[in-house]
């Protein structure tokens, strides 16, 4: 009888390790990840663009895809390289037509290497900043082993892939005293839809935005929140300019920063702008078919 109540003990004990596991949050990420991959070659790219905010933890990597163009913005730090190399690979990507990474900072640049290696690219943008990081070097390395060119772009600059429509509206000097500020911020025009990428760009930036583009040309569906959703970006001036359907906040589980910090989550809230997260909800996908832009 003790052998039998010992054994119905250790199953029980099982069974709430199972069900801990299966309804704790790096659990349902994962889950997430692999139902929203499962669609994710559903969309017909020919009639819509499709963006993914790629779930690499501590940092940014999105994906836009529209035809048969792929344009991927940052590449997450290193600790999440492989797992972004094997999401594009498991969306049929074989190259990159354009890579921009924003900033040199690691949680923006440390997958930057392997991405280039595995997928290259036709066009690398990165801005007028150095940096003495190894992360930094490792990009610079990767691209000069592979033959390829890094281009500076310049504010107001415009480029088209498939039916995407990109504007430069960042960074506007050369002598900021924050890294942060020397990201390059795109906007991406899908139809009647647009989409705000934003990389860690601070409120500096961003008044500068507003200051040279006019709130009527900043109105987008999906905003890319700043810097993880730091206090420090997503000024309520820069928001309101943008007036998002939807937004999305790319950063870790648990984080030591506490991103996104409560002032923006409150920003948002007040605002009723729909957002989503990365640390809760995994890899974010959101569908544009021209006229509107929806959670896919």
């Amino acid at each position: 009888m003790k052998n039998k109540s010992t054994a119905i003990s250790a199953l029980i004990l099982i069974l709430i390790l199972v069900l801990f596991y299966i309804f704790s949050p790096g659990f349902r990420t994962e889950l997430s990840n692999l139902l929203e991959l499962e669609g994710k070659l559903e969309y017909d790219l020919s009639k819509n663009a499709v963006v993914h905010i790629i779930d690499v933890g501590q940092g940014d990597s999105i994906l836009l895809q529209s035809e048969k163009y792929n344009v991927l913005i940052d590449a997450g730090p290193n600790s999440s390289e492989e797992k972004l190399v094997e999401y594009l690979a498991s969306l049929g990507i074989n190259k990159l037509d354009c890579l921009v990474l924003t900033h040199p900072h690691e949680d923006h640049i440390g997958g930057a290497d392997l991405v280039l290696e595995r997928f290259g690219t036709d066009t690398l943008l990165m801005p007028d900043c150095m940096s003495s990081s190894r992360a930094f070097e490792n990009v610079l390395d990767a691209a000069e082993a592979n033959g390829i060119g890094i281009t500076v772009p310049d504010r107001g600059d415009k480029f088209s892939l498939g039916g995407l429509d990109f504007t430069v509206l960042a960074p506007d000097s050369k002598s900021y005293k924050e890294i942060n500020d020397y990201s390059i911020v795109l906007k991406a025009q899908y139809g009647d839809t647009a989409f705000m990428l934003t990389g860690d760009a601070e409120a500096l930036s961003e008044y500068e935005i507003i200051d040279h583009f006019g709130e009527d040309f900043l109105k987008c569906d999906l905003l890319k929140v700043g810097h993880h959703g730091s206090s420090s970006s997503s000024s309520k001036e820069f928001v309101r300019a943008v007036s998002p359907v939807l937004a999305a906040i790319s950063c870790g589980l648990d984080n030591d920063y506490g991103h996104p910090h409560r002032e923006t989550r409150s920003l948002f809230d007040d605002e009723g702008i729909e957002y989503y997260r990365t640390d809760l909800d995994g890899t974010l996908v959101f569908v544009s078919d021209k006229r509107e832009v929806f959670v896919g």
